[in-house]
């Protein structure tokens, strides 16, 4: 057989087009809409600096710290961004991102390749790396270090490999990296540990009296073996040195911060306080940071199955990375890439030994003839194929877990979630004006659209941009409705505020803090935004604004309050819906509860269409509440069988009493009783022992004087079943004194006024009032 003759030549093709779907894979990991937070602050200082033609050195678009001291420590990457943004928007920037994930994503596939990794470990490791690496993926000057940290891994790669001897390009490398994120710190990082690990080696060598190879192609196969020789070793600790020193001196030179920008990083990770308020830089979570595990475990796993090809310096580069990526989950990224070579070693390594086994060939058996394959060669042929096919469904069942919205929703554009566009299309268009308050979440959205010149904002992403105790005296104590926060927004003399509607953590305080103060009123509200303006305001414009588009109906950040109003209060609310809805017609929640609110007034079929309509839209899917209003106005229009079905959808059983009991309470609001009497019987079939039910049925029943005695036998046994009950005692004295039995009324309102809970006040106030008889009451003892 020739030597050159390839035994599993017959799947080059498969494994090109494996290759080919791995970097589709990339890209479709890669596409998702803007979701990070920070990009309106990177696409400002952008603008900012290409307009002054100077780096800023102090905040100049908030206005709590304006003029504070600020360290810009990614100018160029801000530059580069404001300048796609300009150009291409936000399509330019997810663009931008997927090209920076593709690039790195084939300089990672070289460097596996030449360390010897076979095809299909390779894209298997790369696969593992995106789905590890894409909650990182955020469209910011710092996934640069996607591609410069591969591009000096495979550089001292080629160099510890004898590849070549040129280390000059790290130099301008570093200096790039430098200005356009302070990421270059990693790669600082890499050298040192890349020189730690050949240094050890080395110095092993000496004392084992083995000689060092020479720089020049050659695989180790013992945890210390083939280090580099001392001359080019010296070669590269005097490059690395260069290049460590060049992006502080050129930072130095260029910003006004001095080298205060590349020293942030390791602030940061000291900075507990920090620590505590990012997610990205608190520690991992064994039991949550799959990433990390994955990462982790593919290393350690990797080094038990083949030992002997482990290298001192990938372990140093893995583990130190690793160390890093543990204590900031924000680094799994970084991880990511550095434990790509030891990863490629190892299960290389074991790929190829199960290939040469499948391979070799008996003892006493002649070799086949030139360009054919014997039966092993054959089975190492389908093994391979078989490898082949599972790393490509691997990577469509990626693909499609993408799309499907697993992570980050899948597509271009900004992600309204995170970018709330037409509550600021409310502020633009209504011309409010004055200081803001906005959390954390909204600044990039409100950057965004006018980089800070006319919504300078109260805070934004930029940790290093606040003192310390700004955050706790200051954004927290707002934040969470702390003693003082009126003082605060009073101190910044703030005109109205813009929070998110849902509750969160700690700004569900401040949310249902200025509901409840009078100085405050809702002028806005959507899926996701809520708009607050001081009734007080010092700008005409605001008062204006808040006394066209006032919305007090119901709490905005629980709108299934709807169905609890009635008469009156009901209308305001559908009034005060449909206002929002012409303003926004596009929001999901304002539609559904609108159809809800028709619902609660009894118009189901107009409704019905509404929920039609709005069940297309994706934030239907799997929504169960929403299944449980569109069912709600199934039943309002006469519809039995959508009720029925759409129950189900909603996680609810039709046939149960329970069900059947809510779906009579919305027939008896809504005026249709003769139908509400009918499922409430049905109530009790499915539970005699339904008590509120039984309460509910005997004051429908009560309404006609032939329904009194089925009324008062409802209500003595459902007392039986709950003799405590405070309400059906009440309800039991309003059937008697329908039926003139006055006296026996009036003691059972006493017994009620016994049980009823304390803090009652309203049921209560009802039946002390029940208590004094009218005055034309007719009597039947």
């Amino acid at each position: 057989m020739s030597a050159t003759f390839d035994p599993l030549a017959r799947n080059a093709p498969a494994r090109r087009a494996l290759v080919v779907i791995l970097l589709a894979t990339a890209f479709v990991l890669a596409c998702f809409q803007v979701t990070d937070l920070d990009v309106g602050g990177h696409l400002t200082v952008g603008r900012e600096i290409l307009k002054t033609r100077a780096i800023p050195n102090v905040d100049f678009f908030t206005h709590t710290v304006k003029g504070a001291p600020y360290p810009v420590h990614q100018w160029l990457g801000e530059v580069a961004m404001f300048a796609v943004d300009h150009f291409a928007g936000a399509t330019g920037l997810i663009l931008l991102r997927i090209a920076f994930v593709l690039g790195g994503t084939l300089i990672l596939y070289r460097l596996l390749r030449l360390e010897g990794t076979p095809v299909v470990v390779a894209c298997g490791i790369l696969l593992l790396l995106l789905d590890c690496m894409r909650p990182r993926f955020f469209a910011r000057p710092f996934l640069a270090t996607i591609v410069f940290l591969p591009l000096l891994m495979t550089w001292i790669a080629d160099v510890r490999e004898g590849r070549t001897r040129r280390l000059w390009p790290i130099l301008p490398l570093f200096v790039i990296w430098g200005h356009v994120h302070s990421g270059v710190v990693f790669g600082m990082l890499y050298l040192l540990a890349t020189l730690a690990g050949e240094g050890v080696k080395i110095l092993a060598a000496r004392r084992s009296g083995a000689a060092p190879r020479a720089a020049k192609g050659g695989r180790g196969f013992d945890f210390l073996a083939d280090p580099l020789d001392g001359w080019n070793y010296r070669r590269l600790a005097v490059f690395s040195a260069i290049a460590i020193a060049l992006p502080y001196a050129t930072m130095a030179l260029v910003n006004p911060s001095g080298v205060k920008p590349l020293l942030l990083p390791f602030l940061f990770i000291s900075n507990e306080q920090f620590t505590s308020m990012i997610l990205e830089y608190r520690r991992v979570n064994v039991l949550i940071d799959w990433p990390w595990d994955l990462v982790a475990g593919a290393c350690v796993l990797g080094c038990v199955l083949k030992p002997r090809r482990v290298d001192l310096t990938d372990v140093l580069v893995a583990g130190g990375f690793g160390i890093m990526a543990f204590l900031a989950v924000r680094e799994i990224l970084c991880f990511g890439i550095a434990a790509a070579p030891l990863l490629g070693k190892t299960w290389g390594a074991l790929a190829e030994g199960l290939f040469e086994r499948a391979t070799r060939e008996k003892k006493g058996i002649a070799p086949p003839e030139e360009g054919r394959l014997s039966s092993r060669a054959s089975r190492a042929n389908a093994a391979e194929a078989a490898a082949i096919a599972i790393v490509a469904l691997a990577c469509v069942a990626s693909s499609v877990a993408a799309t499907r919205g697993w992570l980050f929703p899948f597509g271009f554009g900004k992600n309204p979630r995170h970018y709330p566009e037409r509550a600021i299309d409310f502020l633009d268009a209504q011309n409010v004006r004055g200081p803001i308050f906005n959390t954390d979440l909204w600044a990039s959205s409100l950057l965004w659209r006018d980089k800070g010149k006319r919504f300078p904002v109260f805070v934004d992403a930029r940790l290093e941009a606040y003192p310390k105790e700004f955050w706790r005296d200051v954004y927290y104590r707002v934040l969470e409705a702390a003693p003082g926060w009126e003082a605060v927004l009073d101190r910044y003399n703030v005109q109205f505020a813009m929070i998110r509607r849902e509750g969160g953590d700690a700004d569900d305080k401040i949310g249902e803090a200025l509901w409840s103060n009078p100085r405050w009123g809702v002028a806005y509200w959507d899926d996701y935004a809520l708009i607050y303006i001081r009734r007080d305001s010092d700008f005409p414009r605001n008062r204006e604004v808040l006394s066209a588009w006032l919305f007090d109906a119901f709490n905005p950040r629980h709108p299934d309050r709807v169905r609890e109003l009635d008469g009156a209060e009901l209308d305001l609310a559908i009034l005060e819906l449909e206002r929002l809805v012409e303003w926004n017609s596009e929001s999901f929640l304002l539609r559904w509860t609108l159809a809800a609110a028709h619902t609660e007034r009894g118009e189901g079929e107009g409704a019905v269409a509404e929920f039609e309509q709005l069940a297309k839209r994706s934030e239907a899917r799997k929504n169960k509440p929403f299944f449980g209003s569109y069912a709600d106005a199934a039943l309002v229009s006469g519809d039995r069988a959508t009720w029925a079905r759409f129950v189900r959808k909603a996680g609810g059983d039709p046939s149960s009493a329970a069900e059947l009991f809510r779906a009579g309470a919305l027939l008896a609001k809504v005026g249709a009783k003769s139908v509400a009497v009918a499922f409430y019987r049905e109530s009790l079939t499915a539970d005699p022992a339904f008590a509120d039910a039984a309460n509910n049925l005997a004051l429908l029943l009560a309404e006609d004087p032939a329904g009194l005695d089925e009324a008062l036998q409802l209500l003595d046994d459902a007392i039986r079943a709950k003799p405590a009950d405070a309400y059906i005692r009440s309800s039991r004295g309003e059937v008697l004194r329908r039926a003139g039995r006055e006296a026996e009324a009036r003691a059972e309102f006493a017994k009620a006024l016994e049980l009823l809970p304390a803090d009652d006040a309203a049921a209560r106030a009802a039946i002390e009032a029940m208590l004094s008889p009218l005055p034309d009451t007719p009597r039947r003892e």
